[in-house]
Protein backbone atom coordinates (compact mmCIF):
# COMPACT_ATOMS: atom_id res chain seq x y z
CA UNK A 1 0.00 0.00 0.00
CA UNK A 2 1.27 3.54 -0.47
CA UNK A 3 1.56 6.84 1.02
CA UNK A 4 -1.30 7.68 -0.64
CA UNK A 5 -3.57 5.29 -0.67
CA UNK A 6 -3.13 4.91 3.25
CA UNK A 7 -4.22 8.27 4.23
CA UNK A 8 -7.38 7.51 2.18
CA UNK A 9 -8.02 4.77 3.55
CA UNK A 10 -7.84 5.26 7.20
CA UNK A 11 -8.59 9.02 6.60
CA UNK A 12 -12.17 8.60 4.27
CA UNK A 13 -12.42 4.98 3.63
CA UNK A 14 -11.40 3.71 6.94
CA UNK A 15 -12.19 6.67 9.50
CA UNK A 16 -14.70 5.00 12.13
CA UNK A 17 -14.24 1.19 11.09
CA UNK A 18 -13.29 -1.37 13.54
CA UNK A 19 -13.36 -4.46 11.75
CA UNK A 20 -11.57 -6.24 9.55
CA UNK A 21 -7.28 -5.93 9.41
CA UNK A 22 -4.59 -3.47 8.08
CA UNK A 23 -1.53 -3.79 6.94
CA UNK A 24 1.85 -3.24 8.52
CA UNK A 25 2.51 -0.67 5.26
CA UNK A 26 -1.30 1.26 5.85
CA UNK A 27 -0.48 1.76 9.73
CA UNK A 28 3.01 2.90 9.19
CA UNK A 29 2.24 5.22 6.25
CA UNK A 30 -1.02 6.70 8.54
CA UNK A 31 1.57 7.41 11.35
CA UNK A 32 4.04 8.92 9.21
CA UNK A 33 1.15 11.32 7.72
CA UNK A 34 -0.03 11.89 11.47
CA UNK A 35 3.37 12.90 12.26
CA UNK A 36 3.54 15.37 9.69
CA UNK A 37 0.55 16.81 9.71
CA UNK A 38 0.96 17.22 13.26
CA UNK A 39 4.44 19.18 12.34
CA UNK A 40 3.01 21.20 9.71
CA UNK A 41 0.20 22.22 11.65
CA UNK A 42 1.72 22.81 15.06
CA UNK A 43 3.67 25.61 12.74
CA UNK A 44 0.61 26.81 11.30
CA UNK A 45 -0.61 27.62 14.46
CA UNK A 46 2.51 29.08 16.08
CA UNK A 47 2.45 31.55 13.39
CA UNK A 48 -1.07 32.28 13.16
CA UNK A 49 -1.11 32.98 16.73
CA UNK A 50 2.27 35.11 17.25
CA UNK A 51 0.19 36.75 14.18
CA UNK A 52 -3.04 37.21 16.73
CA UNK A 53 -1.63 37.39 19.75
CA UNK A 54 2.20 38.85 19.71
CA UNK A 55 3.42 39.16 23.01
CA UNK A 56 0.37 38.02 24.98
CA UNK A 57 1.63 34.94 26.44
CA UNK A 58 -1.66 33.57 28.18
CA UNK A 59 -3.66 34.13 24.97
CA UNK A 60 -1.04 32.46 22.86
CA UNK A 61 -1.07 29.14 25.20
CA UNK A 62 -4.59 29.47 25.41
CA UNK A 63 -4.75 29.60 21.30
CA UNK A 64 -1.96 26.80 21.55
CA UNK A 65 -3.82 24.14 23.83
CA UNK A 66 -7.05 24.98 21.55
CA UNK A 67 -5.52 24.49 18.10
CA UNK A 68 -3.73 21.38 19.59
CA UNK A 69 -7.23 19.67 21.27
CA UNK A 70 -8.32 20.37 17.64
CA UNK A 71 -5.60 17.96 15.79
CA UNK A 72 -6.69 15.42 18.28
CA UNK A 73 -9.57 15.22 18.11
CA UNK A 74 -9.04 15.28 14.23
CA UNK A 75 -7.24 12.17 14.58
CA UNK A 76 -8.48 10.18 17.27
CA UNK A 77 -11.08 8.04 15.52
CA UNK A 78 -9.10 7.55 12.31
CA UNK A 79 -5.66 6.53 14.72
CA UNK A 80 -8.08 4.25 17.04
CA UNK A 81 -9.28 2.25 14.08
CA UNK A 82 -6.25 1.89 12.28
CA UNK A 83 -4.69 0.48 16.00
CA UNK A 84 -7.48 -1.27 16.61
CA UNK A 85 -7.45 -3.29 12.64
CA UNK A 86 -3.75 -3.35 13.19
CA UNK A 87 -3.83 -5.34 15.77
CA UNK A 88 -6.47 -7.66 14.14
CA UNK A 89 -3.75 -8.08 11.04
CA UNK A 90 -0.86 -9.41 13.86
CA UNK A 91 -3.55 -11.79 15.39
CA UNK A 92 -4.89 -9.66 18.59
CA UNK A 93 -8.18 -9.11 20.12
CA UNK A 94 -10.51 -5.60 19.86
CA UNK A 95 -10.17 -5.45 23.59
CA UNK A 96 -6.59 -5.65 23.40
CA UNK A 97 -5.89 -2.78 21.10
CA UNK A 98 -8.66 -0.05 23.57
CA UNK A 99 -7.22 -1.01 26.63
CA UNK A 100 -3.46 -0.20 25.34
CA UNK A 101 -4.67 3.00 23.67
CA UNK A 102 -6.46 3.74 26.57
CA UNK A 103 -3.59 3.16 29.03
CA UNK A 104 -1.25 5.35 26.56
CA UNK A 105 -3.50 8.19 25.36
CA UNK A 106 -4.95 8.32 29.29
CA UNK A 107 -0.92 8.39 30.89
CA UNK A 108 -0.32 11.22 28.04
CA UNK A 109 -2.43 13.44 28.63
CA UNK A 110 -1.83 13.38 32.43
CA UNK A 111 1.90 13.28 32.22
CA UNK A 112 1.50 16.95 32.17
CA UNK A 113 -0.40 17.50 35.44
CA UNK A 114 2.29 15.01 37.73
CA UNK A 115 5.52 16.85 36.11
CA UNK A 116 8.12 17.99 37.92
CA UNK A 117 7.31 21.32 38.50
CA UNK A 118 8.14 23.51 41.50
CA UNK A 119 4.63 25.13 41.62
CA UNK A 120 2.53 21.68 41.60
CA UNK A 121 2.94 20.12 45.09
CA UNK A 122 3.10 16.26 43.92
CA UNK A 123 4.69 13.02 44.50
CA UNK A 124 7.17 11.79 42.56
CA UNK A 125 6.51 8.37 42.14
CA UNK A 126 3.23 9.78 40.23
CA UNK A 127 4.95 11.16 37.26
CA UNK A 128 7.16 8.05 37.15
CA UNK A 129 4.36 5.63 36.97
CA UNK A 130 2.59 7.46 34.08
CA UNK A 131 6.02 7.70 32.49
CA UNK A 132 6.40 4.08 32.53
CA UNK A 133 2.76 3.03 31.72
CA UNK A 134 2.96 5.39 28.43
CA UNK A 135 6.49 3.68 27.66
CA UNK A 136 5.12 0.21 27.97
CA UNK A 137 2.12 0.47 26.04
CA UNK A 138 4.05 2.26 22.90
CA UNK A 139 6.30 -0.34 23.43
CA UNK A 140 3.85 -3.06 23.25
CA UNK A 141 2.06 -1.13 20.08
CA UNK A 142 5.32 -1.14 18.41
CA UNK A 143 5.90 -4.46 19.05
CA UNK A 144 2.40 -5.54 17.55
CA UNK A 145 2.55 -2.85 14.95
CA UNK A 146 5.68 -4.65 13.38
CA UNK A 147 4.35 -8.07 13.79
CA UNK A 148 3.43 -9.96 10.48
CA UNK A 149 0.14 -10.88 9.38
CA UNK A 150 -1.48 -13.99 10.22
CA UNK A 151 -3.35 -16.04 7.74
Amino acid sequence: MTFKESVKSVMLTNYTTMSGRASRSEYWWFVLFYLLASFVLGIIYAIVGSFMFGSEVILSKKFGLITTIITVLIFLMPSISVSVRRFADAGRGFNEAIIVYIVAFVSSLTIPLFGVDPMIDTKPPVSSILSGCFIVSMLYTLYISTKKSID
